[in-house]
This record gives C-alpha cells, structure tokens and sequence, in this order.
C-alpha cells in the first residue's frame, strides 16, 4: 500500500517537472498583467476620494481581478478606469 502511494506521488511529481516550463511562462505573466494593470489602474484612479492609494494597494485589484475572484472592496469609478478593468478581466 505505501509502494502505490509512492508512485503516486512519483507521477504527481513527473508531471508538476514536466509541466514546469508552462507554469513559468503562467506564472511571469500573471506577475507581470497584475503590474501594468495596477499601475494603469492607480494612473487614472488617482485623487482624493479613492482606494486606490498607491500601486500596491492597487495590486490586490488587479490580482483580484485577473483571478477572477473580484472582491469589490476597490472598484475603479473613471472611464479610464473602467477601460482598464475590462481590459484586466481578458488576462
């Protein structure tokens, strides 16, 4: 029983090394998307009364947003914004 898991396990872990390439590209891309996409996002939400206070504070947006998961606790409220969310959302 404990050689079966192990095999198991084994295969598990021949996929994850095969797939490794893969994940890396997924990976920097994602990383990168949520950069530009909180940076844009902080541009053009920038002023008095937003949440968007600083890029780090807009990544949780973007990570949100490109996960799928949109929390709604920051939600952009410019066109510019807006158009930058869309976009976000194709990620």
């Amino acid at each position: 029983n404990t050689m079966r898991q192990w095999e198991m396990i084994n295969v598990v872990l021949r996929s994850i090394y095969g797939s490794l390439q893969g994940i890396l590209v997924l990976i920097t891309f994602t990383t990168v998307g949520t950069i530009l996409s909180s940076t844009v996002a902080y541009i053009f939400e920038m002023g008095d009364e937003t949440k968007f206070t600083s890029i780090p504070a807009s990544m949780w947006w973007a990570a949100s947003t490109i996960t799928a998961v949109g929390y709604g606790d920051l939600v952009p409220t410019t066109v510019g914004g807006k158009l930058t969310a869309v976009t976000t959302m194709f990620l």
